[in-house]
């Protein structure tokens, strides 16, 4: 008799589990946070240049090029003054090798930045309130700053 009883158990209690697997709950994912934004830095050996110089707050990342020809041990992103936004913590890209690249991700929030590499001035870069959610965007091309006009065979 145990030798019917027991796979007839063991069928329902895989059978519960299977069951209890599942979740009605709706997942909330109104609060999904912005699509990262894109800002090259570019380092030429006399200042640092940023392209865009104004972002909205979300997720960053910095695209960073050495075109002098020293190497340069440190790019800091950090808050323009002690107290105002910006990043809640310092980001740092280390060591970046003349002719080389480098990269820092950060999420910032309203408020004035500044990056700062080894013998340059800073730079200040702008955060401005937070971009839109990316809420039911899938598989976005990365954002360039300048987009190129469509030409049709017409205008030639």
């Amino acid at each position: 008799m145990l030798k019917r009883i027991a796979p007839l158990l063991l069928c329902t209690a895989a059978l519960a589990a299977i069951v209890g697997c599942g979740s009605s709950d709706e997942k909330d994912s109104a609060n999904r946070p912005p699509v990262t934004a894109y800002v090259g830095v570019l380092l030429d050996g006399k200042a640092t240049h940023l392209s865009p110089q104004l972002i909205g707050g979300g997720p960053v990342t910095l695209k960073i090029t050495n075109q002098s020809k020293l190497q340069v041990q440190r790019v800091t992103l950090r808050p323009r003054y002690i107290g105002e936004g910006c990043v809640e913590n310092e980001a740092i890209a280390r060591q970046i090798p003349a002719g080389g690249t480098g990269t820092i991700k950060a999420i910032l929030i309203e408020g004035g930045c500044e990056v700062v590499a080894d013998g340059y001035p800073a730079t200040s870069l702008t955060v401005g309130p937070e971009r839109p959610s990316a809420e039911n965007k899938l598989l976005l091309p990365p954002r360039t700053v300048q987009q190129r006009p469509e030409t049709t065979d017409r205008e030639h």
